[in-house]
């Protein structure tokens, strides 16, 4: 197996990569093999003209610290799919979205404050997500266990119908 060198250039701005590398889409054999070629044909790759490399020049600003972001009042986790707002919101059915007690300003997300849920749209689990220890305890314990609606459901239709009782018996479990 041969390794390929990277040049790698940097300066204090920008990190640079240039390298030849096997050609993506040839696997390095220089020659390609598709749908039309059959049997024991193929043809000389035309992304790298047979050569089996292809040469990549990225170049990336050095991650020195996060940026601030301009126009942005209001932080959350997750929008679950929603449209979402900085200011509240009075539904057709009458309802309020309080989107201006939800998340967080930027400020505090800046400073390591975690968004509030918007309880009001979501359920625990669109909030803290799949994968995550919140949301696999959210699954395990309320999901699974309470209202079995983990396993193929359409979590929108879910938070209509279970919202508000995963909320409580989610902090009734964490004790919030």
């Amino acid at each position: 197996m041969k390794t390929f060198k990277i040049a790698r250039k940097e300066n204090p701005e920008k990190i640079v990569i240039d390298a030849d590398v096997c050609c993506t889409k040839c696997g390095g054999t220089g020659l390609y093999k598709g749908m039309a070629e059959r049997g024991d044909a193929a043809v000389i790759c035309v992304y790298c003209n047979g050569t089996g490399k292809e040469h990549i020049h990225l170049e990336y600003e050095r991650f020195v610290n996060r940026k601030k972001r301009d126009n942005i009042s209001r932080v959350y986790k997750t929008a679950s799919g929603y449209a979402i707002t900085d200011k509240d919101v009075v539904t057709e059915e009458g309802k309020t979205i309080h989107f201006s007690k939800c998340g967080c300003t930027c400020e505090e997300w800046e400073n390591g404050v975690e968004p509030k849920p918007i309880k009001e749209l979501h359920c625990p689990m669109m909030h803290f997500g799949q994968g995550t220890d919140d949301g696999n305890f959210v699954r395990e314990n309320i999901c699974e266990k309470v209202n079995k609606c983990f396993v193929g459901t359409y979590f929108p239709k879910c938070a209509e119908t279970n919202r508000e009782s995963c909320w409580k018996k989610y902090e009734d479990l964490k004790g919030e």
